[in-house]
């Protein structure tokens, strides 16, 4: 009697790997490789931040063997490729205000984000944000879905509720001490301004280079 045919579900596996937060996740691997094939999605969670599967690797041991039942979402990887689309998204954001505007007042600067015409002309900001991404990495518990967004995380996720909508805009953040050189693109133009270190947008953006490069090279 011939041997009943294998079939492609002959050579895959439904499987729940754990990530490095315990989280669980659902997909189906190749048992040859021990890699996912289709989706990895969470299973039996919420994902606010809505990761890109790109993002979660299965971990191999020192003998190259995939370690099946886990999963390690790369933050690092996530975080640089965001913050290279924040930096594209913001240099072009300022070139616009400044072919739109001609004269641009430098106090201006920091809420240029929030021009309603330029954000029509430069599309949507990055999302997650990198800050964001760094809060969820060091454990925060509403990003990683372990609790329900507060309002905190619903206006960093820009996905308020009608309550939040309700309540008014956030209070606006603390004033940052001008002797820290601050972390984002957007902050590190406006603190460049408000020092005198930088008189327009392009002198800004290369002292923003250098201060990255630096950073790497630490």
């Amino acid at each position: 009697m011939a041997a009943k045919a294998r079939t492609q579900a002959d050579y895959r596996r439904d499987m729940n790997p754990r990530d490095q937060f315990g989280r669980k996740w659902l997909t189906t691997i190749e048992l040859m490789t021990g890699e996912p094939t289709g989706g990895i999605v969470p299973a039996g969670w919420s994902d606010p931040l809505r990761t890109p599967m790109q993002y979660l690797k299965v971990p191999r041991n020192a003998d190259g063997q995939s370690e099946l039942g886990r999963l390690v979402l790369d933050f690092d990887a996530w975080i640089a490729e965001i913050e290279h689309a924040e930096m594209v998204w913001y240099q072009e954001l300022h070139e616009i205000a400044l072919a739109k505007y001609t004269a641009l007042d430098p106090a201006r600067v920091p809420e240029l984000d929030k021009d309603k015409l330029l954000l029509k002309l430069v599309g949507p900001k990055p999302w997650p944000a990198s800050d964001v991404l760094r809060m969820a990495a060091a454990g925060n518990q509403p990003l990683l879905g372990f609790t329900p967004l507060t309002q905190r995380e619903r206006e960093l996720l820009k996905i308020p509720t009608i309550a939040d909508l309700k309540a008014g805009p956030m209070p606006a953040p603390k004033p940052v001490s001008d002797a820290i050189i601050p972390e984002t693109y957007q902050e590190f133009t406006a603190w460049v301004f408000r020092t005198g270190a930088a008189a327009n947008l392009k002198e800004a953006a290369a002292l923003w280079k250098e201060h990255r490069a630096n950073l790497t090279a630490a």
